[in-house]
């Protein structure tokens, strides 16, 4: 698994632990595949319902920074981490996209108001780690 390292673009804070499901996908999941990658890897004709909800979910071009180069995880197995994790409430595509969309307009509003995000806790389910770790490293 590799580590990304997130850049914030003026102030903008999604991806970073303010935004727990993009601060996963990227950091614990290690990016998502994106349509493009699918598409050359020859995996999207099979697969195309994965990315359905994908389009117009991130309102902004630095956002972009969820999907990884190198290939990524498929979304249906990132969603079922995520929610794994206690990150997301249904381990379901749709729902890391309506998570993702969420965090991601979250963030350009308040950076458009020109105020300053403070991070509260997440609350995951007991355990929640130690599945996540099983899970990445049992391949």
């Amino acid at each position: 698994m590799r580590k990304a390292t997130v850049k914030t673009v003026s102030g903008d804070q999604f991806g970073t632990e303010v935004t727990p499901v993009a601060f996963a996908v990227i950091n614990d999941i290690g990016g998502l595949m994106s349509k493009t990658t699918a598409k050359a890897k020859k995996l999207y004709k099979k697969n195309s319902d994965l990315w359905d909800g994908s389009s117009n979910v991130l309102s902004h071009p630095t956002h972009n920074k969820i999907y990884c180069k190198s290939g990524g995880e498929l979304t249906d197995v990132a969603a079922q981490q995520l929610y794994d994790a206690g990150l997301l409430r249904e381990p379901d595509v749709d729902t890391l996209w309506r998570a993702l969309a969420s965090e991601s307009k979250t963030t350009r509003t308040i950076l458009r108001a020109g105020r300053s995000i403070v991070p509260r806790p997440v609350k995951r389910r007991p355990g929640s780690e130690w599945a996540l770790f099983r899970r990445l490293f049992a391949r």
